[in-house]
């Protein structure tokens, strides 16, 4: 009888060697991508740029949007299923390919009611954790009110070497881009101190969230900050008008600002009327008229470029596919602020233009084909 107990271990005990070795190759293949998949995906957002005027602007496009309206594969007829349309619930549906009744925001802000009856303003990133310093609850941004995983968090379950960098104007459009998984590294510009910064919610620790956090730190640390009255400027002035022929949409062409004395005081947008428009005269601060200018999305485009040009972290060069989410917020802050047709919003995107240029430039030289 010991010796059939001790052959039966025995037979056990190879069953679940060989058992643990075939998991173990199958979580490798699993984590091998297949031959041909692309290295890097960049997922790029322009919030609230319609079709329309895409088209209708097309003659003044030198760069990027030109390359993409040229070369790309361009959907003419795609249509919203769905209600709200704002940035969170727009950014959480392009983030998921799910519609704000399932990924659970369903605007920017929303009311919930609370025990005693009352009803409280919840903003859609709002997420409570518990302050380091005075270790009570807080209130700051994260992705607990998204209900779905995203494109970036299936990623990280097939792949779990993968990266996910998700960097935006606005803290709505990097996080839900980018996701739940606290692996992901996800900054977004705030206008009180003229940095990128991050969540609670994210793991700065984690391998890739590491070195992302690194290159954030030089950034701020060097170009942001205190650093952009002088590399920005304080003027936004209005790019030179090209050469445009009976194409171009007469309404981006013959716009007449309207002067300041025919203004109530309460109707003036953040940085003023005409050109050129000081933005340190901005009501809330020179970062808050940032924050409405076409410099936002500049300032979003060279921390992109600096992740992909960071050899520590090399962005699309390891076996494994990794994702870049570039939400930009320009044109929209700009076209709520001056109206959809305005000449600051042709500005925006004519500047918009140029930097998406600078990112396929930089994507053409720094990828490795998969």
């Amino acid at each position: 009888m010991k010796k059939l107990r001790a052959s039966t271990l025995a037979l056990g005990v190879s069953l679940l060697v060989s058992f643990l070795a075939l998991a173990q190759a199958a979580r490798r293949e699993a984590a091998t991508p297949p031959r041909g998949t692309p290295r890097l995906s960049v997922l790029v957002s322009v919030d609230g740029l319609q079709m329309k005027r895409l088209l209708d602007y097309r003659p003044y496009f030198v760069a990027g949007l030109k390359r993409l309206l040229d070369e790309a594969h361009v959907e003419r007829n795609a249509h919203y299923e769905h209600l709200n349309t704002e940035t969170g619930p727009g950014h959480a549906s392009l983030g998921t390919g799910a519609p704000p009744r399932v990924t659970g925001i369903v605007a920017n802000r929303w009311f919930e009611p609370r025990a005693d009856g009352s009803l409280r303003t919840v903003y859609c990133t709002d997420q409570e954790f518990t302050d380091p310093e005075t270790r009570k609850p807080a209130w700051r941004p994260g992705p607990a009110n998204l209900r779905v995983p995203t494109l970036g968090d299936r990623l990280l379950e097939r792949y779990p070497d993968a990266r996910v960098v998700s960097l935006s104007g606005k803290d709505r459009g990097a996080i839900f881009m980018a996701g739940r998984d606290p692996a992901h590294a996800v900054y977004w510009w705030d206008q009180v101190t003229g940095r990128f910064v991050s969540s609670p919610a994210y793991d700065a620790g984690s391998p890739g969230g590491a070195v992302v956090a690194k290159i954030v730190e030089r950034y701020n640390r060097t170009r942001a900050g205190g650093h952009l009255p002088r590399r920005v400027g304080l003027a936004w002035r209005k790019m030179a008008d090209p050469a445009c022929g009976a194409s171009a949409p007469a309404s981006a062409i013959s716009v007449r600002p309207v002067p300041e004395q025919e203004m109530r005081p309460y109707q003036l947008p953040v940085n003023g009327l005409g050109w050129d428009k000081d933005l340190s005269l901005a009501t809330n601060g020179y970062f808050h008229g940032l924050y409405y200018s076409p410099f936002i999305d500049e300032l979003t485009i060279d921390l992109a470029l600096d992740v992909l040009s960071s050899k520590d972290l090399e962005l699309g060069h390891e076996e494994q596919p990794d994702l870049l989410c570039l939400s930009l917020s320009g044109q929209d802050t700009v076209s709520h602020a001056y109206g959809a047709e305005s000449e600051e919003t042709l500005d925006v995107l004519r500047r918009l233009d140029v930097q998406l240029g600078r990112l396929f430039e930089a994507l053409d030289r720094g990828v490795p084909a998969g």
